[in-house]
């Protein structure tokens, strides 16, 4: 059991990398298991379809964001007088502070996810995936904020999550 969850884990991190890399559409199944060290049945026996191993790609680090995002709502609220600030760093930090650990795992995730924010088609996916925690997020905001437009507001922290990711995916281009 434990061999077999190792290696679906090989097989999931071996898809985020190429995934993050070349983007969805250029991966294929053959370059995923090559990467993970298996052969192409144990990458369909793990993952299923290219469409299904993508997803599940997505979503696999979104839980471990979402808790720690509530979290640091929860303690921002139980302390009191909330500011914007307080609102999106709780929802920033989280992974600001888990891509800082240096695991090539969740940069090849930052890089994948802004790859993916900045594509329209993927829309779907990352709406199912992200906004039930930003809605809760984006109506703390307008709480805040009760002349803004949730639409303003939810403008506003899709630009500030995609400036996070880029710096966090590209760090290259800051170094250099």
């Amino acid at each position: 059991m434990a061999r077999g969850e190792a290696t679906r884990e090989r097989v999931l991190d071996a898809a985020e990398r190429c995934f993050a890399s070349e983007g969805f559409e250029a991966v294929t199944i053959r370059q995923i298991a090559r990467a993970a060290e298996v052969t192409l049945g144990v990458v369909s026996f793990h993952g299923g379809s290219k469409e299904d191993l993508f997803k599940t790609v997505l979503a696999r680090r979104v839980t471990t964001l979402d808790n720690l995002r509530k979290a640091a709502l929860a303690a921002v609220r139980a302390r009191g007088d909330m500011t914007i600030r307080d609102v999106v760093d709780a929802y920033l930090t989280p992974y600001l502070d888990i891509a800082s650990r240096g695991d090539p795992q969740w940069r090849a995730y930052a890089q994948l996810i802004a790859r993916v924010a900045s594509n329209d088609d993927y829309f779907p996916e990352v709406r199912e995936l992200y906004d039930p925690t930003a809605r809760i997020f984006i109506a703390e905001l307008q709480r805040l904020r009760p002349g803004a437009s949730a639409e303003e507001l939810a403008t506003v922290l899709t630009l500030t999550v995609a400036s996070m990711l880029s710096i966090v995916a590209s760090r290259a281009r800051i170094a250099g």
